[in-house]
């Protein structure tokens, strides 16, 4: 079934159950409201498989209380500020759940700065697997691939694309990621911004790499952030820049940088089985591979490797290692 173009929201759901099967919604007419929903699910159950959303002026789906649970999902164009997000109903108490398997998104139709694709700000669940979240357009590039504001989100077996502004960001809540890129920003990005930052909230993750940021690899100011099997390279600042909150890396290299590679102002930072790979050829000689200038720093079976400057400096806080290799 094809549901055309719509003033407004094109499929509301409040109440009931909803199930749609081999479904195109078409978003919005032209000239119509702005950010309006392709699908808008305020309350029940919203059942979807083989779902194509084309043409919201918002976002494709929007959900502020609804148990949604979608399959085989495209998404080819949405104008407002996200692709999927999950929010309070209007009463501003009540959330629902949002799970996605197998989801494309490709396209946006407006071409603001602040698009953020994943965007979860109530206690919900949200739930994505195997999903591909690139845009095409050249011109359209997301402010954020996710933003995590409150609930507990999984993301597993999903790529992204490049963004301006931090390419993952964690406020609060919680925030899943089982196998995944954070491929970084585009060419022209401010330096100070990251691929994965966290000034509040908990990430764990496993098996996630974090490739090609202007600014830091990981970011964290004032959250948790857990990782097994860590890859971060190519970065154009510190490819771990902590300031407060607490850090536990196992299992992770440490790639190469212009600047220090791990600076630690404050909160604790832990790395266990970690390599750190020491600096670009064109990094000065006061380029070291850790810096504390706070803080607290724990380090269990450490290499350190081709540094230009001091393999660690301590300036204030603490740092303990066992099992440390210098080469």
């Amino acid at each position: 079934a094809v549901l055309g173009a719509s003033g407004t929201n094109n499929v509301m759901h409040m109440a009931g159950e909803l199930v749609l099967k081999n479904v195109e919604i078409q978003g919005q007419l032209p000239g119509g409201k702005q950010n309006e929903h392709g699908l808008l699910a305020g309350g029940g159950k919203v059942t979807a498989e083989d779902l194509t959303i084309s043409g919201a002026s918002g976002s494709a789906l929007r959900n502020k209380g609804a148990e949604v649970v979608l399959k085989n999902v495209t998404v080819d164009g949405f104008g407002g500020y996200n692709a999927i997000s999950n929010a309070y109903s209007d009463n501003e108490k009540d959330y629902g759940n949002v799970s996605i398997e197998n989801m494309t998104v490709t396209n946006a139709v407006g071409k603001t700065n602040d698009l953020i694709l994943i965007y979860n700000e109530c206690p919900g669940t949200m739930t994505i697997v195997d999903a591909k979240l690139e845009l095409d357009a050249d011109d359209t590039v997301p402010k954020s691939n996710v933003n995590v504001l409150d609930g507990n989100v999984t993301l597993r077996n999903v790529t992204f694309g490049k963004t301006h502004s931090n390419n993952v960001r964690v406020d609060g809540g919680l925030l899943n990621l089982e196998n995944i890129v954070i491929p970084g920003h585009v060419e022209g990005s401010p330096e100070n911004v990251h691929g994965l930052y966290t000034p509040g909230g908990e990430v764990i993750a496993k098996d996630l790499t974090i490739t090609g940021t202007t600014g830091a690899g990981l970011r964290n100011t004032a959250g948790k952030v857990t990782v097994e099997n860590l890859k971060i390279e190519n970065v154009g600042s510190h490819t771990l820049y902590i300031s407060g909150g607490e850090t536990k890396l196992t299992n992770a290299t440490i790639g190469k940088t212009c600047t220090n590679n791990v600076a630690l102002h404050d909160g604790k930072l832990t790395l266990v089985n970690a390599e750190i790979l020491g600096h670009v050829q064109t990094a000065p000689s006061d380029a070291h591979a850790i810096f504390v200038y706070g803080g607290a720093l724990e380090l269990d079976t450490v290499t350190i490797t081709g540094t230009t400057g001091s393999a660690s400096r301590v300036k204030a806080g603490t740092a303990n290692a066992k099992n440390l290799t210098l080469d």
